[in-house]
């Protein structure tokens, strides 16, 4: 039987699987360093929105005041 994967030239740690064409990462250390930095990049974008939220209430929250002690000026 012949070899079912082919290393990439050029590319250490990839491997070519002859019978499906695909390109396979086969270093682990890479893999998981691959898979913390998605992590990371989920966790700052869940961060960024958090944040985003949290301006956007207090946007609402002092047009309200605004508008309270605008009332307010106007019975004075």
């Amino acid at each position: 039987m012949q070899n079912r994967f082919v290393k990439v030239e050029g590319h250490e740690g990839l491997v070519k699987d002859t019978q499906s064409g695909m390109v396979l990462n086969i270093n682990t250390h890479e893999t998981i360093k691959a898979r913390e930095r998605k992590l990371a990049r989920r966790k700052k974008e869940s961060e960024y929105e958090s944040m985003k939220q949290d301006v956007n209430e207090l946007k609402k929250d002092m047009n309200e005041i605004k508008d309270l002690l605008g009332k307010i000026a106007e019975r004075v």
